[in-house]
């Protein structure tokens, strides 16, 4: 089968709030010390790869990574993108689970039953996020012999996957996308897709999606 397409998906390293256990969204937190880590490693891994065009989010934690990538590639065409942004918590933001659970009773209503369609407080809903990223996407698609990578966040590497291979919300659940894994997705003229992760830490690699009890 030959390949016309090649996506690279990259997380951001840790933050400073995701080790705090704070919803994020399109507000900012620094990388931690692993973080930066991480981000070197995927750096690392991804040094003497042709890249031909690099797209990344314009959110603060996505740039400081994707700076590490950056420098190995000088020859690649970077666009900071809105599109890429994380799911927007809107007033959850900053908050950890207690602080906005406190704040919205409802709160754990939304989260399972209601979350995929209705909007978090001022923020959006998951089904928000996957339309944008969809849009997104179907740019990306139209590119012919390319090697893309993506650098963007949890939320919308999953919203990736789920738009690329038609998954509904239950599976698109099952998905992780730790920040020191990377996917690379292979598409072909006709429209197939090959899908395969590793991890720049241990060294680990699998095909299809990466899964864990607990993302």
């Amino acid at each position: 089968m030959i390949f016309l397409l090649e996506l690279i998906l990259a997380r951001h390293g840790q933050t400073q709030w995701n080790k705090e256990a704070r919803f994020q969204g399109w507000s900012d937190s620094p990388l931690t010390k692993l973080g930066v880590s991480q981000a070197k490693k995927i750096a690392k891994f991804l040094d003497g790869k042709k890249i031909d065009a690099i797209f990344c989010s314009d959110l603060g934690r996505a740039k400081e990574t994707a700076a590490f990538i950056i420098q190995h590639h000088p020859e690649s065409n970077v666009e900071f993108v809105e599109e890429l942004r994380e799911l927007s918590f809107g007033l959850l933001e900053g908050k950890t689970w207690n602080d906005a659970a406190d704040d919205v009773p409802n709160l754990f209503e939304l989260e399972t039953k209601d979350r995929l369609f209705i909007p978090h407080p001022r923020g959006e809903s998951f089904e928000d996020l996957r339309k944008r990223v969809g849009k997104f996407l179907k740019k990306i698609l139209k590119l012919h012999d390319k090697r893309i990578l993506l650098v963007s966040h949890d939320g919308v590497g999953r919203s990736i996957l789920q738009n690329l291979f038609d998954l509904d919300f239950e599976q698109r659940g099952n998905v992780c996308h730790p920040h020191e894994i990377i996917y690379v997705i292979k598409i072909s003229e006709s429209g197939e897709k090959a899908c395969e992760w590793f991890n720049v830490v241990t060294g680990e690699a699998g095909g299809g999606f990466y899964i864990q009890e607990q993302c």
